[in-house]
């Protein structure tokens, strides 16, 4: 954040606006002209904008949490259309195992919070998880797939502008 902060005090004609949302979100607002840019994570392979890294997604839960009593692996996620969530529900069905929603929000603040409360399962990057104990591996926990991050612009030809913060953005990501 620290890269755009400057990027707006040395240009202060210039409207800089972050809008912290779900990709889904993102590409809808380039798509209507709501955006210029966005840095979106997507499961690799679907990427349409420039790859700056990729992300190993992980579950997280706590060590209190007994999954194999368990009928159903209970998750904790964001709502809505949450592509972490969607990797978690598709490895869980492909495994032949069955999920149930136990715990829903908008940030992954508040998964990490449902997780250690012990309500449930969440799936972050493992760039994202502040606490390494809470990673969890388990035989009913299926690996889960890389994640890309990636620049998307709303337009092929940008203004100048636009093109020199997307060039910043990836020389700090």
């Amino acid at each position: 954040m620290k890269v755009i902060r400057e990027f707006a005090v040395s240009r202060p004609k210039v409207s800089v606006r972050i809008d912290a949302s779900l990709s889904e979100h993102h590409r809808k607002s380039l798509r209507d002209g709501f955006l210029d840019l966005a840095i979106m994570r997507q499961p690799l392979g679907i990427e349409t904008g420039k790859v700056l890294a990729k992300n190993q997604l992980v579950w997280i839960a706590d060590a209190g949490l007994d999954l194999d009593n368990e009928l159903s692996i209970s998750l904790a996620h964001i709502s809505g259309p949450c592509q972490y969530f969607r990797a978690a529900t598709t490895t869980i069905e492909a495994a032949g195992d069955h999920w149930r929603s136990v715990y829903s929000c908008s940030t992954l603040e508040g998964v990490r919070a449902g997780v250690c409360s012990g309500m449930g399962v969440g799936v972050i990057p493992v760039e994202d998880c502040t606490d390494l104990t809470l990673i969890r591996e388990h035989h009913r926990l299926p690996k889960l797939p890389e994640f890309s991050v990636a620049i998307e612009m709303a337009i092929i030809d940008p203004p100048v502008i636009v093109r020199v913060l997307a060039e910043k953005l990836k020389e700090v990501l």
